[in-house]
Order: C-alpha cells, then structure tokens, then sequence
C-alpha cells in the first residue's frame, strides 16, 4: 500500500471529490470543508443548519458533522481520515470511523465530542477535515449501509443517533453539580438544626439545672 503524493492527487482528486480545489491539497493530503447541517445530544435528535454558517460544539457534548463535499471513491483507493490539528487542540476528537472503503460514494459523517472546557465555534465552507489516499494492490468494491450516504439527515439520524438515555460528559457534569447544589444544602439546613437542638438543649439544661438551686434572696 502506497499514499498518493501531491502529483498523484492533482490528477485524481478532481474525479473523486466533488466541488474539487487544487488549493486544498495540502502536501500529501486533501482538505475537506463542514457542510451546514449537524445535530447533537442538545438538539432531540433534531437535524439543524448552520447559524450564519457558524456551528457551535459546546464543551463535553457529542455531534454529528458532515463533509460539504460528496466523494466518489475509486475500487483501487482506499482513503483515511482525520480532523485538523488547530481544531483537535481545542479538544475536539473524532470518535467515529479513521477510513473511507473503496467504491464509497457519499458525504463523509463525523461523529465528534468535544472534551474541552469551552465552546468551540467551527465555520460552514472552512477547511476542516483531512482525508489521505493510498493504492490497493486490487479493485474490490463497497457494499455497506453507508453507500450514498446523504450527510446528517432524518433517514440518517433514524439509523444511527445513539438514544437521548445515554449518559453524555456534559450531562454527568449537570447530575454532579445537582448533586453538589444539593449537598450543599443539606449541610447548610444540618447546620441550621444543629446549632436550633443545641439553643433548645442549652435552655432546657439550664431550666433543669435552676429548678435544684435556692432562690436568691
């Protein structure tokens, strides 16, 4: 198995991906742009577009993303995939699948988590994911569920959104900060009853202890 080469790519890539820019081969990779539509666990499995071409993945919740660009795979490549570094550093990490099978046609899904501690604003139509080619030593052609995948949509959400019972980072951060909130306050009303019982003990052991001694003349 052999990678293409910056050569080998300007000759194929614009038979292969769609909506094809020689500026966004970089080197010995391609870059792929986010298309509009997404959905994540805050949405209710709801496919939503893009705000003024801006999507925002909030800290500890999980995304689907979807390539602009459609592919059209050739029986001989095989293509890997990943997401650019600046993002990653962000704490944005694809936990979906690393590579493309041969025959392949489709937009490319992401699933994505963000496991940063702020929101990490992504731009519709920007260069954001990464796709590499390498030969095969023979054809062999794609038969799986994804072929002619359409991007994040209804059909698509219905097959593969994890169900809204999953328990996601974001949400055991709200269970925990519940949880905290209610500590708190137990702690607080304890403290409360407490130092109550002790007044009432105090005045109670008082009454006891005057009702034994003389009255002062």
């Amino acid at each position: 198995m052999s990678f293409l080469g910056e050569r080998e790519l300007k000759s194929r890539a614009g038979n292969i991906i769609s909506d094809y820019n020689e500026d966004s081969i970089k080197s010995n990779h391609y870059e792929l742009t986010l298309g509009q539509s997404y959905c994540s666990t805050t949405t209710n499995s709801k496919v939503l577009q893009a705000t003024d071409n801006q999507i925002i993945i909030e800290p500890g919740e999980f995304y689907f993303l979807e390539s602009f660009e459609i592919l059209k795979i050739p029986s001989d490549l095989m293509a890997f995939i990943s997401i650019k570094s600046k993002v990653k550093f962000k704490g944005l990490i694809n936990i979906s699948g690393f590579h493309v099978d041969p025959n392949f046609q489709g937009k490319l899904v992401f699933s994505v988590l963000n496991v940063g501690t702020s929101p990490i604003n992504l731009t519709t139509r920007e260069p954001l994911f990464q796709i590499w080619f390498a030969d095969l030593t023979s054809s062999t052609n794609y038969h799986g569920h994804h072929q002619n995948l359409a991007g994040v949509n209804g059909d698509f959400l219905n097959k593969y959104m994890i169900s809204n019972n999953n328990a996601y980072p974001a949400d055991l951060q709200k269970q925990i900060n519940k949880l905290e909130t209610k500590l708190s306050n137990t702690l607080v009303y304890g403290a409360i009853l407490i130092t109550l019982i002790s007044g009432i003990f105090f005045i109670v052991f008082k009454l006891y202890v005057d009702s034994f001694l003389p009255p002062v003349s």
